[in-house]
């Protein structure tokens, strides 16, 4: 179930409140304090009970504490709180006790009823139904509109202006249109700009500065400014929507069709409001250009017209004050109190549960309820009473000159009338519910005291242009002062800058800057001066002197020297040398080689009986030869004699047959060198290798031994670059010690006769760069605590000597470096002019010197003598170098190949020793053996196949 309520205002504030009571009644909380009322109540009960023994005590407080519970705090329903300001704003809460929810329902739903009821029955439009627009909302559109101020500076400026130079003159003088035509007319600007002077002229002020020109010219920029203004996207138009119609979506809109319809209502017109703002920004630029004109020809009677105009201002403003107050702040307290009402439900509550305060609690809640509810109620019967007495008191098509002041006059007084009504709502809405006495008529008259006291001198202050804000006054005493001068000023408008420099615009179209306001005074000016002078100087002078003088003296010297030589020297020549030298040589290592190559040579030869000669060829060929041989051989073969039937065939016929078939490849590799080893064997006792692997060995590394002999001619030419550096320091002390006499006597007498004149002409210029300020801003970023102390006490001697320090670093650290520049740019042009004087002395130097140099190069080639030697050596020992490399690679690449030779043989050593040792043990079998050999090989010759 949903209940609807209506506000007149801040609907959200509202939902807030029923959301904050909804929860609250839901928590831990609100149940301990619901609970502790209750025990109160029931304890207040029983106090009563005992006091009166009076059963209906207990059926009362048992009837309140059920339907408190059951119908009040039970039930929740759901609340739509609709707002008449923001329809489209709807706010929703849900779980709302029925006890808040049904009485709210109830007085919004017949205030809001009887308020649209009212507006259907009286028939207003939207603009003028306070509950779709608010309250006074088309008196308030058509009395703001009466006071339109154009926004745009140069057609508020340009327009008084043109009123004083051409209008005026030109009803005046010319009678072009009189004042008749302008004040009544209801579209003044077309009279103004119909007939416009070709002859006189305005200065015409814009952004771009001030230029005279003819009121001819001044009309059509006037026109167009006047059109844009007052069309729906100029700045005086949307301006006034916006204000109009805060928090609008499209405000221009809806601000043109009220407008319009307002017109239409209060003065029967069918202008749009286009129309509207255009005749309503006219008449207020020509209201304030007559009055200026006026005021400059000091005419007396316009004066009182003036002062007058004054006087309604005040009373308009005053009334202006009251329903202002009354139309904004009323609908607002309206919601506030509503919100109070709704906050306060829980307390009421908790009340009822005492049964001595639960009916004047309830009633007095109920009370306050239904006084809100009469305020919508009200607001409609006194907004349709204004607006309709309103419409009767004006008489008129439009707001003209002629009229203006009139209409303001009758909506004051209207607005005068509504406020004073407006703001006894409260108190006729709440006596209504209690007492409609005597008390409404105090209260009212005591508010509308109050209320018109204030409003009148506010207004009054604001009409007179006096404005006073937080302006306090102690002890001002102002006495003995006269003052009898008189002062005219006009036509300059002063402006202060953001850093406090006055920038004012005089009537003639100059700007003159004023910027003792952005300076500081301070006990010490800082100034940067630059000046120029030209001075034209005559002087005569006429001297003649005579002198005497006498002298003595004495004379005593004492030298010291010290020198340090640094030198650099290139020295380039050839030599021619011949050489003869015989080398021969042995290293330890190679003799131990070579004894070992001897010995096994001669054990050799002893073994196997040869010549030392033939035994080192031997050797040297086993040493430096090697072979490889590698061999597939397959035999099949029949043999009949071995057959179960060849045997016995064999055996009886004694004959057998063979047959054989043989295929082998065999593969030898050679080296190129031969190696043998010799083994022998006999029916002794001794079986020798001829030559052991180690003994091959060593002789093939005693082969290795470099023999050199060398018998070496030289022959060689030496072409030499030399280049040294010398450091030579050298100190010397001469003590020199003279002693001399000297007596020289002069006497000298001057008379001197001078007379001079002397007649001088200076002009000068100079610039003076006031940094007093500069330095303010660096004394506040160096010590910002302690800048104003150092800026202002002038008599702390301790604080002076440390401003002057701060001075000092100030002109070090901004000026000096100026200073210092200029004193650079300006040293560099002293030579400027000065003739540099031939040097003959260095010339003659420079023939002799080039004379040597030829010498000098005449013996370079004579001799052949060659500087580029360096590199010659440099690319000699780059190529020695990379043989050194290439050479070491050879050698590595030979000791690989002589190491895998080296295993070979012992690897064929180490097979030759186990045929051998084989061989020996079938020797020594056969010779156990005591058969003959021709019968043991007989026997044995088919083992051997």
């Amino acid at each position: 179930m949903a209940l609807d309520i209506w506000v007149v205002s801040a609907g959200s504030m509202i939902t807030m409140g029923l959301n904050a009571v909804a929860t609250l009644m839901q928590n831990g909380g609100w149940r301990t304090v619901l609970w502790i009322a209750e025990l109160l109540g029931v304890l207040l009960c029983a106090f009563a009970y005992i006091r009166s023994h009076d059963l209906k005590v207990m059926f009362a407080w048992g009837l309140t504490f059920t339907l408190v519970t059951a119908l009040l705090l039970t039930p929740k329903v759901t609340v739509i709180v609709n707002d008449l300001t923001a329809p489209e704003n709807i706010g929703r809460v849900d779980n709302v006790p029925v006890g808040l929810a049904a009485p709210l329902y109830l007085i919004t739903g017949i205030g809001y009823t009887l308020a649209t009821g009212y507006e259907d029955t009286f028939h207003f439009p939207n603009e003028r139904a306070y509950t779709r627009s608010g309250m006074m909302f088309a008196s308030k559109l058509m009395q703001d509109s009466f006071t339109i101020d154009s926004r745009d500076p140069v057609l508020a400026f340009n327009l008084v202006e043109y009123t004083k130079n051409c209008v005026v003159p030109d009803i005046m003088l010319n009678h072009k249109y009189s004042y008749q035509d302008v004040m009544e007319s209801g579209e003044v600007q077309a009279v103004i700009f119909s007939q416009p002077s070709p002859l006189r002229g305005v200065y015409w002020r814009d952004a771009s500065g001030s230029i005279f020109m003819f009121c001819r010219e001044a009309a059509p920029r006037l026109k167009a400014l006047l059109q844009a203004e007052s069309s729906s996207t100029g700045t005086t138009f949307m301006s006034h929507a916006v204000k109009m119609l805060p928090g609008n979506n499209a405000p221009q809109t809806v601000y043109a069709e009220q407008l319009a319809g307002s017109y239409s209502y209060f003065f029967n017109s069918s202008k749009s409001a286009q129309a509207i703002m255009l005749q309503n920004i006219a008449v207020a630029g020509l209201r304030r250009g007559m009055s200026s004109y006026m005021k400059g020809m000091n005419d007396t009677a316009s004066m009182v017209d003036i002062a007058s105009e004054t006087s309604l201002m005040k009373l308009r403003l005053s009334h202006a004050v009251s329903y202002a107050i009354a139309t904004e702040v009323l609908p607002q307290l309206h919601t506030v109190l509503l919100l109070f009402s709704v906050c306060i439900f829980p307390v009421m509550v908790l009340a009822l549960y005492v049964r001595e305060l639960a009916w004047p609690v309830c009633r007095s809640y109920l009370n306050f309820m239904g006084s809100l509810m009469l305020w919508p109620i009200m607001f409609a019967i006194f907004n349709f009473a204004v607006n309709f007495s309103t419409q009767n008191s004006f008489h008129a098509a439009g707001p003209t000159l002629s009229n203006m002041n009139r209409l303001m006059e009758t909506s004051s007084t209207t607005a005068g009338i509504a406020g004073w009504l407006m703001m006894s709502i409260p108190f006729l809405a709440f006596r209504l519910f209690t007492a409609l006495g005597s008390g409404f008529a105090s209260l009212s008259s005591s508010l509308g005291s109050a209320l018109s006291s204030s409003a009148s001198a506010d207004s009054s202050a604001v009409a007179s242009g006096n404005l006073s804000a937080g302006n306090v006054q102690v002890d001002n005493v102002n006495g003995f002062k006269t003052n009898l001068n008189r002062d005219y000023r006009e036509g300059m408008t002063t402006q202060q800058l953001g850093n406090g420099a006055l920038e004012s615009q005089t009537n003639n179209g100059q700007t003159v800057f004023d910027t003792s306001g952005a300076i500081s005074r301070l006990p010490v000016d800082l100034h940067l001066d630059r000046h120029l002078a030209s001075t034209a100087q005559q002087m005569t002078r006429d001297s003649m002197s005579q002198t005497e003088s006498a002298l003595q003296g004495y004379n005593h010297s004492l030298q010291k020297s010290g020198s340090q030589l640094r030198q650099f020297h290139e020295q380039y020549g050839n030599s021619d040398s011949s050489t003869l030298s015989a080398s021969t040589g042995l290293s330890i290592t190679e003799a131990e080689k070579v004894s070992r190559m001897q010995n096994v040579a001669e054990d050799y030869a002893t073994r196997n009986h040869i010549s030392l000669n033939q035994a080192y060829s031997e050797l040297e060929d086993k040493s430096r030869s090697l072979a490889a041989n590698a061999g597939v051989r397959g035999q099949a073969g029949i043999d009949s004699s071995k057959a179960l039937w060849g045997r016995a065939g064999q055996w009886i016929t004694g004959a057998s047959a063979k047959g054989d078939i043989h295929s082998g490849i065999e593969l030898t590799g050679r080296t190129g060198s031969h190696s043998q080893t010799t083994e022998s064997g006999s029916k002794g006792q001794d079986t020798s290798q001829t030559l052991s692997a180690r003994e091959s060995l060593d002789f093939s590394q005693g082969m290795d031994v470099l023999r050199n002999y060398s018998l070496t001619f030289n022959g060689q030419h030496v072409d030499n670059n030399a280049a040294g550096l010398m450091h030579q320091v050298s100190s010397g002390i001469t003590t020199s010690d003279s002693q001399y006499q000297q007596y020289t006597t002069s006497q000298s007498h001057t008379h001197e006769l001078q007379r001079m004149a002397s007649e001088t002409e200076t002009l000068s210029t100079g610039v003076r760069e006031n940094y007093t300020q500069q330095f303010v801003e660096w004394v506040r970023q160096k010590d910002p605590g302690g800048a104003q102390a150092i800026l202002t006490n002038t008599a702390d001697s301790g604080v002076a000597r440390q401003r002057e320090e701060m001075v000092q670093a100030f002109v070090q650290d901004k000026l000096q470096g100026r200073i210092g520049d200029d004193y650079t740019r300006h040293s560099g042009q002293t030579g400027q002019g000065m003739v540099i004087p031939v040097n003959a002395a260095e010339a003659r130097s420079g023939q002799a010197y080039e004379e040597a140099g030829e010498q000098i190069d005449a013996g370079h080639a004579l001799h052949n003598i060659r500087t580029d030697v360096k590199k010659e050596v440099d690319a000699q020992q780059t190529i020695v170098k990379d043989r050194e490399t290439y050479t070491k690679g050879e050698l590595l690449e030979g000791g690989k190949i002589t190491d895998a030779g080296k295993a070979e043989r012992q690897s064929d050593y180490g097979k030759t020793g186990k045929n051998y040792e084989d061989n020996e043990h079938l020797s020594r079998s056969s010779q156990k053996n005591m058969l003959p050999k021709e019968l043991s090989d007989w026997l044995h010759k088919d083992d051997k196949k």
